[in-house]
């Protein structure tokens, strides 16, 4: 039954391999292995060829297909059982109400998602009040002062550079606020502990890799090119976006490491090279729930056969969020007691210094835990003290789905501290072995040591790649106390909150059920920033951001570029019109 399977597959392929190329981009075949090439993403007829092709490479690898096509019709079943449930939930919420532009709003927290919001009302004229509990603006876009040889210079900590050609919006602010940037090449170094050698190399951009690795390359790319067709599929795109995604897509049901052991990629390279270079994107080393639908994006950004290049800031992004944030007013070390809704449609904010103040509507920019606390009185373990908020504006049902989804959404310190505590130091000699230091510390912007899988040391170099770095050494490195224990050090940079694990829960209760949520109290609330994406990244956070703004009355702000608009009505699908 499975080779008339394949033999089918392959007779139908052959008939499609005669067909005269007449789109943009014709589909190509490497005549060895038979990969699957580039096909048009605005057509779906050259789409499905390119689907069936890559099933064809893929059967002739030997594997069930019966068991394969069995699992892949689960996962379609299920996303329509989901957007069932979905769609009966949202007959029983309370549907938004249209009402006039609020012209006082309060954003709680500042990172670049409630920057985002703020400076997109602010230019529409609506007068923005930004609370921040820490001490400065800007969450995860923390900055580092060093002294070098008497001299002050600035460096990022958290968020380094970006994709130019997926990020769209955040490009356009750059261009707005006039922000120097430069290209440079993110190259990873990954190493492995070894009782006799001490460390050997595992994987390294521009470098000679073992053999096995180059193999599983091989195996990678393929997966890679099979996962962009189905992608394509069910959601076309006529450019690189971040946003072309699709709910129904059956892959986001099936984990990226799934995927890999059914294309043959070894266990050795998911453990030695995928997960450890992927560590410094997802700050967590569990990585088995990766969504499949996921694998493409990500080979995009860092690829593993060619040298990522990215775009990164001549200062740094906490420079960014404070330009954006010049004309507003920011509360900082200044949280957020409570969120009230009173009758007569005003929104009253308690800070924790207990001064309240009303606002037409608020916007929520900072993680689930305080989202949860704000509206619902449900804190930390432990934080019995704090009185549930009978005035959160929302029905019980739809109350109680809120607070389920801000309480299961998992952040990676929650689940993987290995990226909890960053030590911001000079010690190269400390953390990178003598044999490997040259070279990392002159053009590789992370030193990744694997002692075994799933334990690992993670060191930041900064000071390779940073314009304003130069020849002094700078890093940042996690899980190396040992190491650095009783040395120099500068400080310690924290990441809890900062980064939702990336899982097929996350991915999934954000596209369909949050949706469901936002305005839900008469238009007078909506949330932005990673706890209710499906994903991490500035422009991610930073647009939905803009995507609350524009809901209450602010203007979209890079409306003549064609690139970040289609972003936008994207990402505004599924943050809020998938039932809507």
């Amino acid at each position: 039954m499975q080779g008339q399977a394949v033999r089918s597959t392959q007779q139908v392929a052959d008939d499609f391999s005669s067909i005269e190329h007449g789109h943009t981009r014709a589909i190509t075949y490497e005549d060895s292995s038979e990969h699957v090439g580039h096909h048009s993403p605005t057509s779906k007829n050259v789409a499905l060829i390119a689907l069936l092709l890559s099933l064809r490479s893929f059967m002739k690898r030997e594997l069930n297909f019966k068991r394969i096509a069995i699992r892949l019709l689960s996962a379609v079943l299920k996303s329509a059982v989901a957007a069932i449930a979905a769609s009966l939930i949202w007959h029983k919420l309370k549907k938004r109400k249209n009402t006039t532009s609020p012209s006082k709003v309060a954003v709680v927290g500042s990172g670049i998602a409630g920057a985002g919001a703020a400076w997109t009302m602010n230019k529409s004229g609506i007068d923005v009040t930004v609370y921040e509990k820490k001490p400065k603006p800007g969450g995860n876009a923390k900055c580092m002062n060093w002294n070098v040889d008497g001299r002050k210079v600035d460096t990022g900590l958290a968020v380094f550079a970006w994709p130019d050609e997926l990020f769209h919006n955040y490009n356009a602010l750059i261009e707005e606020l006039q922000v120097e940037t430069e290209f440079h090449d993110m190259k990873f170094y990954v190493t492995e502990k070894d009782e006799v050698a001490g460390t050997k190399l595992v994987f390294a951009h521009g470098k000679q890799n073992p053999s096995w690795v180059k193999e599983d390359l091989e195996r990678w790319d393929e997966l890679c090119r099979y996962i962009k067709s189905v992608n394509e599929w069910f959601s076309p795109s006529a450019y690189p976006s971040l946003y072309s995604m699709s709910w129904v897509n059956p892959l986001n049901l099936i984990p990226l490491k799934r995927l890999c052991q059914w294309w043959g990629v070894s266990q050795r390279f998911w453990d030695y090279v995928f997960v450890p270079v992927h560590t410094s994107t997802f700050l967590e080393v569990n990585m088995d729930s990766v969504p499949g639908s996921m694998g493409s994006l990500l080979n995009d950004i860092v690829p593993f056969s060619a040298t990522p290049r990215m775009k990164t800031w001549k200062t740094n992004a906490y420079d960014t969020v404070v330009a954006m944030l010049q004309d507003i007013k920011v509360k900082t070390s200044c949280g957020v007691e409570t969120v009230t809704f009173n009758a007569d449609g005003s929104v009253c904010v308690t800070d924790e210094d207990g001064e309240s103040r009303q606002f037409d509507a608020v916007v929520f920019a900072c993680s689930a835990q305080a989202m949860n606390r704000i509206l619902h009185g449900e804190g930390q373990p432990g934080e019995n003290n704090i009185p549930p908020n009978n005035s959160n504006g929302l029905n019980s049902i739809t109350s109680w789905l809120e607070s389920f989804l801000l309480r299961q959404t998992l952040y990676t310190t929650d689940r993987d501290k290995t990226f909890e505590r960053g030590i911001v130091h000079t010690q190269s000699a400390a953390t990178i072995p003598a044999a490997h230091r040259d070279d990392v510390m002159r053009e590789y912007c992370n030193y990744i040591e694997v002692k075994e899988p799933g334990d690992l040391e993670n060191s930041f170099v900064i000071s390779s790649w940073a314009p304003t770095a130069e020849e002094f050494p700078m890093l940042v490195t996690y899980n190396a106390d040992k190491k650095l224990d009783g040395l120099d050090t500068e400080w310690v940079s924290t990441s809890r909150e900062a980064h939702p694990c990336l899982t097929t829960w996350q991915m999934m209760s954000t596209t369909v059920l949050w949706p469901l949520l936002q305005g839900r109290r008469n238009a007078k609330c909506y949330f932005c920033g990673s706890a209710v994406l499906p994903g991490n990244g500035h422009d991610l956070s930073f647009l939905s951001g803009i995507v609350a703004a524009t809901e209450l009355g602010a203007n979209y702000p890079f409306q003549k570029n064609k690139m970040a608009q289609q972003d936008f009505d994207r990402l505004r699908g599924m943050m809020l019109s998938a039932w809507a």
